[in-house]
């Protein structure tokens, strides 16, 4: 999960998408819900 300012959110955009392409679990807040990324 990150913490960011809305004012760079598409800077974040990019890492988030750079790490999905590693197949590292990430969440960001636009994807709603967060329980589902949560491990228990």
């Amino acid at each position: 999960m990150f913490s960011y300012g809305w004012d760079i959110q598409k800077d974040v955009l990019e890492i988030y998408h750079r790490l999905q392409t590693h197949n590292i679990p990430v969440w960001m807040d636009i994807q709603g819900s967060m329980k589902d990324y949560l491990s228990v």
